[in-house]
């Protein structure tokens, strides 16, 4: 575990394992998961993408070089420098991944890595005439960067709705997950219920996912899951990682999701938000403390104690 610092202005964001598995006969498999989730043991509403690998090939594959750059880029991000021969372990796992080819998911008929770090890397297209945006924290900002004008489909938290202006949410066909989804799935009788959070008390909608039908009478999709939120500072100033899937709109099209017999609409309920909601002070308060904190953390400090005449240097004493 080491600690890096952050974007100017913005949040060291993505949430990504690449791991390499040998087996006895020095054989080598590798698997990347993009999630939503973080590293921490709360009850949420999250999503991950695991892909393994299905060989590897004889040249560096371009939808890679997002993958190889992210990964790259981890040593050189540390407060405190890495040793020489963990930096060199990271330069090999990030060379490796350019040759791996990957197991697409079932009706999946291409992958795309978007490695985010603003004024250096990458951004993600969303161009399209249909949009459904998932993403827990949302603001006009967001929005009007993925789409400027006309109807966006969201599922986000209740609060977070409201707090978007009048002219935000005239165009939102909004969703909330239903209070009741968490108490759906009670074991059958005499079945010993699983592991994890107690049924009911799954906590906030932390996914983040974006799906776009594109314009013209293409039956075409593209689904993208990972860290970015629809905010100015995901999309703007966050260093972020995602991935997306494209492939045929019965598939991955909104309306997979959000059909009348679609398992993932079962989840959510309609909600009509008013927006114009007023900032919390409170809120606002805690972020500037955060960010505070963030930077005090970043300092590499260094103390020095030195022994002065008549000091009690060397003694112990009680309070």
């Amino acid at each position: 575990m080491h600690e890096v610092r952050r974007p100017s202005g913005g949040l060291f964001h993505p949430k990504v394992w690449f791991v390499k598995y040998t087996d006895d006969d020095q054989r080598s498999a590798y698997r990347l998961l993009v999630l939503t989730r973080n590293l921490t043991a709360d009850a949420s509403w999250d999503l991950a993408v695991r892909l393994d690998s299905s060989g590897l090939s004889r040249r560096a594959l371009r939808e890679n070089r997002p993958l190889q750059a992210f990964l790259r880029s981890m040593p050189g991000r540390t407060i405190r420098p890495l040793d020489a021969e963990r930096t060199a372990r990271v330069e090999r796992l990030a060379t490796e991944a350019g040759f791996v080819e990957w197991e697409y998911p079932e009706a999946v008929e291409s992958v795309t890595f978007h490695y985010l770090d603003h004024g250096r890397e990458g951004s993600i297209d969303f161009a399209g005439a249909r949009h459904l945006v998932v993403s827990p924290f949302v603001n006009d900002n967001g929005l009007n960067l993925i789409r400027p004008d006309g109807p966006i489909s969201i599922l986000s938290r209740q609060e977070e709705l409201e707090k978007l202006t009048p002219e935000s949410v005239a165009r939102l066909d909004a969703f909330i997950i239903d209070t009741l989804a968490g108490f759906r799935d009670e074991p059958e009788a005499g079945e010993k219920p699983a592991d994890g959070p107690a049924q009911g008390l799954l906590g906030h909608l932390h996914a983040k996912m974006y799906v776009i039908e594109p314009h013209g009478r293409a039956h075409r999709a593209r689904l993208i899951i990972g860290s970015t939120n629809a905010t100015d500072a995901a999309l703007r100033t966050n260093v972020e990682f995602c991935v997306e899937f494209e492939g045929p709109r019965k598939h991955l099209g909104i309306d997979a999701f959000l059909g009348d017999d679609a398992p993932f609409r079962t989840l959510l309920e309609s909600y009509q938000p008013v927006g114009g909601a007023k900032p919390d002070s409170q809120e606002d308060e805690q972020k500037d403390l955060d960010d505070v904190l963030r930077a005090i953390s970043e300092i590499t400090h260094t103390v020095t104690v030195t022994a002065t005449a008549g000091s009690s240097a060397g003694r112990r004493s009680s309070p």
